[in-house]
């Protein structure tokens, strides 16, 4: 199952009336963070069931933190998110991934 838009709103029990733009936006910057963090984009395309877990719930964070953070509570989320993303990319090496 690829990581839609669609499929995010049903995940984070968004409203079908609810406009479109800002869990759009939400998954974007998921994707985005995951891919800078160096995991691969393909593993979308693969249907790869953790790397779709990951993202809904980064893009969940994003949407339920669409405020502004306390500095220190912003920090301890994006070192859990770096740790999440490390430890995703090791499972990925151990499966033989050569482009993480």
């Amino acid at each position: 199952m690829a990581v839609t838009v669609a499929n995010f709103r049903i995940y984070a029990r968004i409203s079908p009336d609810e406009e479109t733009v800002i869990p759009t936006l939400c998954l974007d910057a998921a994707k985005q963070h995951a891919h800078d963090a160096g995991i691969p984009d393909r593993l979308d395309t693969e249907n790869d069931s953790k790397y779709a877990l990951y993202i809904y719930a980064l893009a969940l964070h994003y949407y339920d933190n669409r405020g502004f953070a306390p500095s220190s509570q912003a920090f301890a989320v994006d070192e859990y998110t770096q740790r999440m993303m490390a430890k995703f990319r090791i499972e990925l090496e151990a499966k033989g991934y050569d482009d993480v």
